[in-house]
């Protein structure tokens, strides 16, 4: 017998899409690291999608708890070898549902010229920060990118 939805969409089109949850630090978001990260890291796990939560704005902590259920692996990205507060809140709930879990350590050279990735197994020993001390970094790299270079076009930090 032949299977309609097979024969109309494909056989390839009936396999679940492979994906990974990446959880980063808002400030982040929209910048030439994320889309770095994005690369990288659908390029390691060969997997057809990587989410995160500004994929899906307004939703609910449960709806982005399924989604970590539902990924391959949940990979935490951290700046200064820290992990901001959303960041080690999430990874905290991959190792509690038993997912894969790693860190992915951004290192940008002064100046943001190049970004540098390591990608490490698991939470590793890097300070993690509270919601106040998570403002307080966010704060002080958006000073840094402010003023001088702006004048002089450096390149922002992240």
């Amino acid at each position: 017998m032949v299977d309609v939805f097979k024969t109309l969409l494909g056989s390839k089109d009936l396999q679940p899409k492979k994906k990974v949850y990446m959880i980063q630090p808002s400030i982040l978001y929209h910048t030439r690291t994320e889309g770095n990260c994005r690369t990288y890291l659908k390029g390691y796990f060969k997997v057809d999608s990587v989410h995160t939560p500004l994929d899906f704005r307004s939703k609910s902590r449960t709806f982005f708890e399924q989604l970590m259920k539902e990924s391959e692996a949940v990979i935490g990205v951290t700046i200064e070898d820290m992990y901001v507060y959303p960041v080690w809140q999430d990874l905290e709930f991959a190792r509690k549902v038993d997912k894969p879990l790693f860190t992915l350590r951004v290192v940008k050279e002064l100046g943001g010229k190049s970004t540098n990735f390591q990608l490490l197994e698991g939470m590793v020993d890097f300070e993690r920060l509270d919601w106040e001390e998570t403002r307080l970094l966010y704060m002080e790299i958006q000073k840094k990118q402010l003023g001088i270079p702006l004048l002089f076009g450096r390149m922002p930090e992240y």
